[in-house]
């Protein structure tokens, strides 16, 4: 299985930053928000040096590193795990880009002060089944 699993490491500066930038207001919006930006800090630390640049039709964000163009799906939880219950792709677009084989971060505990990445890959680490959005599956579960 490709799955891994990584603490983002934010320091008091980031910590209150991303609290002000984007609160807990109860929403989805709320979630998405603070996400991408965990996603942003996560990225830059993955990747040095990387620039972020235009993602593709239904990738969420994408860098330019090195000689390649990134692009990434990007999935926030304020649960502890991956919840796979709540974990939707709602866009065609988005589908083709994962099962190209685009990166997915799920990021959980996006409220806490030590959220946490899971980085995932179709198919290795996930099904997609069709419902009138994709729900996003564990390798093995309804096989």
């Amino acid at each position: 299985m490709h799955k891994s699993e990584s603490t983002i490491p934010l320091s008091d500066a980031q910590w209150h930053q991303i609290n002000e930038d984007h609160p807990d207001s109860g929403s989805s919006d709320a979630v998405r928000g603070r996400a991408e930006a965990l996603a942003r800090l996560y990225i830059l630390l993955r990747y040095p040096g990387a620039e972020f640049v235009a993602p593709c039709k239904g990738a969420d964000m994408a860098i330019q590193y090195q000689d390649a163009k990134i692009n990434f799906e990007v999935k926030g939880t304020r649960s502890n795990g991956i919840d796979w219950q709540r974990l939707k792709v709602s866009s065609p677009h988005s589908y083709g880009l994962l099962v190209s084989g685009i990166p997915m971060l799920r990021i959980s505990s996006v409220f806490s002060r030590v959220p946490v990445v899971h980085t995932l890959v179709y198919p290795q680490d996930f099904r997609l089944q069709e419902e009138p959005r994709w729900s996003v599956h564990p390798r093995g579960e309804f096989e």
